[in-house]
């Protein structure tokens, strides 16, 4: 468990579950840190529970309450929970293929 137990903050909010997708890469939206499997955070001012609030989309398992902002653990500043999700960017070579694929039949 990191310093501060990296979830910080007040006040449920609603999840949209239709915004995390799996093929959805999730890293830190100031330093680009991704979190690993045996980060956590801890529920704290809440129950004090301690998880991996990727697991759950930042839902507490201990209490259900639902964080709107993440603590990172390598930069120790909190963005909101949905910036940590982000698509999946092709490489160079799926560009080069659907530009080529636009050029058939001109």
């Amino acid at each position: 468990m990191f310093g501060n137990g990296f979830i910080v903050g007040a006040g449920c909010a609603p999840v949209d579950r239709s915004l995390f997708r799996s093929d959805m890469k999730i890293h830190c939206p100031l330093c680009a840190y991704r979190p690993h499997a045996g980060d956590r955070w801890i529920c704290s001012p809440g129950c004090d529970t301690v998880w991996n609030t990727f697991d759950t989309h930042a839902r507490c398992p201990g209490c259900s309450k639902q964080w709107r902002v993440t603590a990172c653990p390598a930069c120790d500043v909190t963005s909101p929970h949905n910036d940590w999700y982000h698509d999946e960017v092709p490489d160079e070579a799926d560009c080069e293929h659907e530009e080529n694929r636009e050029l058939v039949g001109v």
